[in-house]
């Protein structure tokens, strides 16, 4: 992977908010061999993420979008104990989007179940999830069993 940037034409309030594209800038941003300063700002969102300082200090509301997608399994029990402990210290609501039913199982204390942007249930995960709904969103016969 590549990264450089002009610093010296680059004229902007904030550096990290004009690389992602927020704020105007002017100057290079070239990131494996493609110069991001002139592509769409939905093009440079694909590829780059801005996560201000301000979204980690004092939310009221956590959104996370499948935050273990890419994490070994053991990674994903230590950030959903963090997120736990965090979310209580803190006391404040988190959202996570999860699609693995057994993390929501364990993790979650209350659960919402979706088809196509519909809502099928909600409540305690395990209640919220069973054969009748997991038949109901993916089509599939499955039974639940608790550990």
């Amino acid at each position: 992977m590549s990264f450089g940037i002009d610093v010296r034409r680059l004229r902007l309030a904030t550096l990290l908010r004009a690389l992602a594209g927020l704020n105007k800038g002017q100057g290079e941003l070239w990131l494996n061999g493609e110069e991001l300063m002139q592509q769409p700002f939905s093009s440079r969102a694909q590829r780059v993420v801005y996560l201000p300082q301000s979204l980690i200090r004092r939310p009221e509301l956590l959104l996370l979008d499948e935050p273990l997608s890419a994490l070994e399994l053991n990674y994903q029990f230590h950030v959903m104990d963090l997120v736990r402990r965090e979310t209580a210290q803190r006391n404040i609501v988190t959202v996570v989007v999860v699609h693995d039913i057994n993390i929501a199982l364990r993790h979650a204390h209350h659960a919402l179940m979706l088809k196509e942007g519909a809502l099928i249930a909600d409540g305690e995960p395990d209640k919220v999830v069973t054969p009748e709904t997991l038949a109901q969103v993916y089509g599939v016969k499955g039974r639940i069993e608790h550990c």
